[in-house]
């Protein structure tokens, strides 16, 4: 799961758990770090969740008992609230968040590659420091993305889906984004101009922007109201062989990239 996928996550859970007293937490086959099940039961339970908000590729929930959640879902992982006398049933659930008026908070994860860490406030504090830009944070801007390309010499594909460089861009988003701005996703980030630099930049935002405005990506994100995902709107990734539908004259190409895979059009994107 990537940036835009994890913050409409957020969005969609955060009006109905703010505040709630948690009173039961229940577990099935879900990793924990920072502690056993026990250690999470006695920190969570009859506290309060005063906030919910992303860092990296997890969701966090700081609860007033000093103590804060976060929630790695991988690829597969997702919330779901579930409200009073809801009867719907639900596969895969991970674990539960009862709250004092009943209603609950599901985790649901169908493969099971997820974990939970629970961070006191030094330790938060630290996990915070060590984590990569957020390319949908408002403080993102031209100036700090150009300088994360100082003495680099990555291609732009492996720039773009590094965590440690640039949050929850991943494979997917990244070959959008490369198409976008008209650069080869194989390139030498040192070899680019500071046009290509600018078209990067700006498809970064208008592609992520784009995606959270339509819920991500269905393969992520499963939960949704929107009729339309951003499915709809991938101009490459997936669209092996297949005509480029910008310059109508090249082939979609397939290739490795160290241990990934992109997608690109050999016309257009060189």
């Amino acid at each position: 799961m990537e940036l835009p996928e994890i913050k409409n996550m957020r969005r969609q859970i955060a009006n109905n758990i703010i505040s709630k007293k948690i009173v039961d937490f229940r577990l099935s086959n879900l990793k924990l770090h920072g502690g056993n099940i026990d250690d999470f039961k006695n920190k969570i339970i009859n506290s309060r969740i005063k906030e919910i908000t992303v860092l990296g590729e997890e969701i966090v929930f700081n609860l007033d008992s000093s103590f804060w959640l976060l929630a790695n879902m991988q690829s597969t992982g997702f919330f779901v609230y579930v409200p009073v006398n809801n009867t719907e049933e639900f596969k895969y659930i991970r674990s539960e968040f009862i709250f004092a008026d009943d209603s609950k908070l599901l985790f649901i994860d169908s493969r099971g590659y997820s974990y939970f860490k629970l961070l006191g406030d030094k330790e938060f504090s630290k996990e915070v420091l060590s984590i990569g830009v957020d390319p949908l944070s408002k403080k993102f801007n031209y100036s700090i993305f150009s300088n994360l390309f100082n003495r680099r010499t990555t291609s732009v594909k492996n720039f773009l889906i590094n965590d440690d460089i640039l949050l929850g861009i991943g494979n997917i988003y990244s070959d959008e984004i490369c198409f976008e701005a008209r650069v080869n996703p194989i390139k030498s980030v040192k070899q680019l101009t500071s046009a290509e630099t600018n078209r990067i930049f700006k498809a970064i935002t208008k592609i992520l922007k784009k995606s959270l405005e339509y819920d991500g990506l269905d393969m992520y994100l499963p939960v949704s109201n929107k009729k339309i995902r951003f499915d709809r709107f991938l101009a490459v990734y997936g669209k092996e062989d297949e005509n480029c539908q910008r310059c109508r004259l090249g082939i979609i190409k397939k290739e490795k990239v160290g241990s990934n895979t992109c997608f690109y059009c050999p016309n257009c994107q060189n």
